[in-house]
């Protein structure tokens, strides 16, 4: 084989360097220019991310028992947003909230004494939206629910960003 080493060699120098800078762009790497029509990168942590739903939104839960349960809570991703011991009967409470775009889980769990003759127990929770919006669910539980030494319950509502939006 005929030829200098060297050329060669800056050939080869030279074609990784534009191999670099050709995976460089196509993988997005930032050379300091910016990016005119936006990122599509998300958020870095601690930072809110501008999805829809990602404001915070100031929201009212309110919970209704027929008769008053022993003690309930409702939670959402294992934090206590509402919480009460016997004989009241409406609870109600204000909840800040930045909702992911795909809802919310809200969790219910009540006790209510053993049925003995008493008519079944019922549970409501509304959330109030800050444009009057309202989200409920009822939930209730048969004289046959739970053991002989109360009845329980343990149940879900979902609630969404924009319970207005149409449904496809």
């Amino acid at each position: 084989m005929r030829g200098n080493p060297a050329l060669r060699i800056l050939a080869v120098v030279v074609g990784f360097v534009l191999l670099g800078i050709i995976l460089a762009r196509l993988t997005g790497a930032s050379t300091g220019t910016g990016d005119p029509a936006g990122s599509s990168r998300p958020a870095p942590p601690g930072q809110p991310s501008a999805q829809a739903g990602s404001v915070p939104e100031k929201l009212r839960l309110e919970t209704r028992f027929a008769p008053a349960p022993l003690d309930f809570s409702l939670r959402y991703l294992g934090r206590t947003l509402l919480e009460g011991h016997g004989p009241g009967q409406v609870f109600a409470a204000d909840w800040t909230a930045s909702l992911p775009p795909e809802g919310a889980d809200l969790v219910i769990s009540a006790t209510w004494p053993p049925a003995e003759g008493q008519s079944p127990a019922a549970a409501q929770v509304t959330v109030t939206y800050p444009d009057g919006t309202v989200a409920a669910k009822t939930f209730w539980l048969s004289d046959e629910s739970g053991p002989a030494n109360g009845r329980q319950l343990h149940d879900v509502l979902t609630i969404s960003v924009n319970p207005r939006a149409p449904s496809s």
